[in-house]
Protein backbone atom coordinates (compact mmCIF):
# COMPACT_ATOMS: atom_id res chain seq x y z
CA UNK A 1 0.00 0.00 0.00
CA UNK A 2 1.28 3.30 -0.89
CA UNK A 3 -0.55 6.33 0.75
CA UNK A 4 0.34 10.25 1.38
CA UNK A 5 1.01 11.12 5.65
CA UNK A 6 -2.01 12.10 7.10
CA UNK A 7 -2.49 12.75 11.03
CA UNK A 8 -4.03 9.30 11.26
CA UNK A 9 -2.07 7.42 9.48
CA UNK A 10 -0.61 5.20 11.68
CA UNK A 11 -4.08 3.90 12.59
CA UNK A 12 -4.70 3.19 8.91
CA UNK A 13 -1.39 1.16 7.50
CA UNK A 14 0.05 -0.77 10.71
CA UNK A 15 4.09 -0.24 10.47
CA UNK A 16 5.42 -3.10 7.65
CA UNK A 17 1.98 -3.00 5.68
CA UNK A 18 2.82 0.24 3.96
CA UNK A 19 4.94 3.04 2.66
CA UNK A 20 3.89 6.40 3.43
CA UNK A 21 5.25 9.32 2.11
CA UNK A 22 4.55 13.48 2.12
CA UNK A 23 1.56 14.71 0.34
CA UNK A 24 3.62 16.07 -2.75
CA UNK A 25 3.25 14.66 -5.70
CA UNK A 26 7.11 14.11 -6.58
CA UNK A 27 7.03 12.42 -3.55
CA UNK A 28 4.47 10.06 -4.50
CA UNK A 29 6.08 9.73 -8.00
CA UNK A 30 9.27 8.68 -5.97
CA UNK A 31 7.91 5.82 -4.01
CA UNK A 32 5.67 4.66 -6.78
CA UNK A 33 9.23 3.65 -8.59
CA UNK A 34 10.35 2.62 -5.67
CA UNK A 35 7.73 0.49 -5.35
CA UNK A 36 8.25 -0.56 -8.83
CA UNK A 37 11.92 -1.11 -9.02
CA UNK A 38 12.91 -2.32 -5.37
CA UNK A 39 9.44 -4.89 -4.93
CA UNK A 40 9.63 -3.90 -1.12
CA UNK A 41 8.20 -6.79 1.22
CA UNK A 42 5.34 -5.35 3.29
CA UNK A 43 3.41 -7.49 5.96
CA UNK A 44 0.08 -8.88 5.28
CA UNK A 45 -3.03 -7.15 7.05
CA UNK A 46 -4.96 -9.50 9.28
CA UNK A 47 -8.52 -8.41 8.68
CA UNK A 48 -9.84 -11.01 11.86
CA UNK A 49 -7.61 -9.96 13.75
CA UNK A 50 -8.17 -6.17 13.41
CA UNK A 51 -11.42 -6.88 13.43
CA UNK A 52 -11.24 -8.64 17.06
CA UNK A 53 -9.60 -5.52 18.59
CA UNK A 54 -11.49 -2.69 17.34
CA UNK A 55 -14.75 -4.36 18.41
CA UNK A 56 -13.25 -5.00 21.71
CA UNK A 57 -12.18 -1.16 22.02
CA UNK A 58 -15.61 -0.25 21.32
CA UNK A 59 -17.00 -2.48 23.55
CA UNK A 60 -14.39 -1.56 26.36
CA UNK A 61 -15.18 2.56 25.18
CA UNK A 62 -18.92 1.94 25.05
CA UNK A 63 -19.30 -0.49 28.75
CA UNK A 64 -20.29 -3.45 26.26
CA UNK A 65 -17.67 -6.19 27.57
CA UNK A 66 -19.50 -8.93 28.07
CA UNK A 67 -22.37 -8.28 26.29
CA UNK A 68 -23.04 -11.01 23.50
CA UNK A 69 -25.37 -11.30 20.88
CA UNK A 70 -26.22 -9.84 17.33
CA UNK A 71 -28.35 -6.15 17.18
Amino acid sequence: MLTTAFSSVEGVVPPGCGLVVEQDDDAVARAMMQVISDRPRFGTFDVAAYNAAALAELAEATDLAGVSGRC
